[in-house]
């Protein structure tokens, strides 16, 4: 096979940890298989989001006699990614799978509900190469995300 597409629904679980107001880190697990299809699509990896137009995360200004929290409630961001692949995938009539690695971009916008709930939307675009082959990666991601305290 010279070249093909491939497409997946998948779930994404990530974990983001801000440095600054502005910018973030963050882990990502994303794999595919939950509607039974053979083709399937494993991932884990990293990256760092920066945000424009308003904060990224609520935050508390604390002085001797005022206190103001912030928390806003639309949020655009973009960043880079990197990470780890595992592929499975049927080029005529036999099922094969690749390791790799990608690298790429994301954008996307959160809208708040509540001071800790927000409606996400994101466009991921990435560079996969593998062992047996190369790839364009494009994901559209809708979902909802989640403030918990810090886990470290």
């Amino acid at each position: 096979i010279i070249s093909g597409a491939g497409s997946v629904i998948s779930f994404d679980l990530s974990y983001e940890v801000f440095s600054l107001r502005k910018r973030s880190y963050f882990f990502r697990f994303a794999g595919s298989g939950i509607a039974g299809e053979v083709s399937k699509y494993y991932s884990l990896g990293a990256g760092q989001k920066f945000y424009f137009s308003a904060d990224g995360t609520s935050s508390t200004f604390e002085d001797e006699s005022i206190k103001i929290t912030t928390s806003p409630v639309l949020r655009y961001y973009a960043g880079w990614n990197v990470g780890l692949f595992s592929s499975i995938y049927e080029p005529l009539e036999e099922v094969r799978g690749d390791i790799g690695v990608e690298f790429g971009g994301h954008g996307g916008l959160l809208y708040s509900v509540d001071k800790t709930t927000s409606y996400k939307a994101e466009f991921v675009l990435q560079r996969g190469t593998g062992v047996e082959t190369t790839s364009m990666n494009m994901q559209i991601l809708f979902g909802t995300s989640y403030f918990v305290d810090s886990l470290f």
